[in-house]
C-alpha cells in the first residue's frame, strides 16, 4: 500500500511539475572525452528593409515553446528544454506594439502560438536552427558555423521568400574560416503555402505572383528555374502538364482552380 501510495505521489508531483520543468532550462549535459562544443548562429541581414513588419521565431517542441522578435543580423536562438521545431511569423509593427511577449511565453506550453492570436501570420516552417550545435568529435575541427538569409518580396502583399545567402564556418586548428556562398534558388526556404495573387497567370505574366509560381514549379518538380517573375512558353507547357497530371483543364492559364490545387499538393 505504502509503494502504491509513493507511486500516486511520484506521478502527482511530475504532473503538476511537467509545465515548470519544460519551461525551464536544463543544466547543459558535459562533452565527452574525446569530444567539443559547436555553436550556430543563424540569422536575417536585411530585416530593416521590411520596416513595416516584425519577424517573430517561434521555437517549440513537444513539451515547450519561446516566441521572440527576430532582430536584423542577430543570430536566431532556440533556448529552452527539447525546442526541436522553428517557426517565423509575421506581424505589424503597430499590433507588434500592442502585444506583450513574456505574457504571450507564459501561456504558450499550452498553445501554440497561431491560436493565441490572429494578429501573427505563419510565414515558414521548420527553419533549422541549431541543428548542429551542441558536442561533435575532436577529430572535426569546426567550432562555429554562421548561417545567413536573406528576405525578399513584397509586404502590402505578403508575398514573400527567404533566401539562404552564406555559411561560414570557424575551426580551432588554425585553419582560417571558409565562406560558402548560394545562388541557386533551391536554396530557398518556401513559405507553408504561396500567394499567386488574385489574376489568372498566363504567358507573359511578370511580377512577385510569378516568382511564387515559379518556386513551387522548382520544390515540386525540382525545375531550377531563375526566380525572376517572368512567366516564359517553357514554364507554361510545364504548367500544363501539371494540370493534366492533376485533372485539371491543361490550357497554362494559373487560375483559382489552379492556384488552390497546387497549395493542396504541398499540405
Amino acid at each position: 500500500m505504502k509503494k502504491l501510495i509513493s507511486l500516486f505521489l511520484l506521478m502527482f508531483t511530475m504532473i503538476v511539475l511537467a509545465p515548470v520543468i519544460a519551461s525551464a532550462d536544463l543544466p547543459p549535459i558535459p562533452p565527452g572525452p574525446n569530444e567539443h562544443s559547436v555553436s550556430e548562429c543563424v540569422k536575417i541581414v536585411n530585416i530593416n528593409e521590411f520596416s513595416p513588419i516584425v519577424l517573430v521565431n517561434y521555437s517549440h517542441g513537444v513539451m515547450a515553446g519561446n516566441v521572440s522578435e527576430i532582430k536584423n543580423g542577430e543570430c536566431i536562438l532556440q533556448t529552452g528544454y527539447k525546442f526541436n521545431t522553428t517557426s517565423i511569423y509575421k506581424i505589424t509593427k503597430e499590433k507588434f506594439d500592442l502585444i506583450n511577449l513574456a505574457s504571450l511565453n507564459d501561456d504558450l506550453y499550452y498553445k501554440r502560438i497561431n491560436t493565441l492570436s490572429s494578429d501573427f501570420s505563419l510565414l515558414f516552417e521548420n527553419l533549422e536552427i541549431q541543428t548542429i550545435a551542441g558536442y561533435i568529435v575532436n577529430s572535426n575541427p569546426l567550432i562555429k558555423k554562421t548561417i545567413e538569409y536573406s528576405i525578399t518580396g513584397n509586404t502590402s502583399t505578403g508575398i514573400l521568400s527567404l533566401y539562404k545567402l552564406k555559411e561560414i564556418s570557424e575551426y580551432n586548428n588554425g585553419t582560417p574560416s571558409t565562406t560558402e556562398t548560394f545562388s541557386n534558388p533551391n536554396s530557398t526556404i518556401v513559405p507553408v503555402s504561396y500567394n499567386f495573387g488574385t489574376v489568372t497567370l498566363r504567358n507573359g505574366s511578370r511580377g512577385e505572383a510569378v516568382k511564387q509560381l515559379q518556386m513551387f514549379l522548382n520544390q515540386v518538380l525540382n525545375l531550377g528555374l531563375v526566380i525572376d517573375g517572368k512567366l516564359g512558353p517553357k514554364t507554361i507547357a510545364v504548367i500544363k502538364q501539371w494540370q493534366k497530371d492533376h485533372d485539371l483543364t491543361p490550357d497554362g492559364l494559373v487560375g483559382k482552380y489552379t492556384k488552390a490545387k497546387m497549395n493542396q499538393s504541398i499540405q
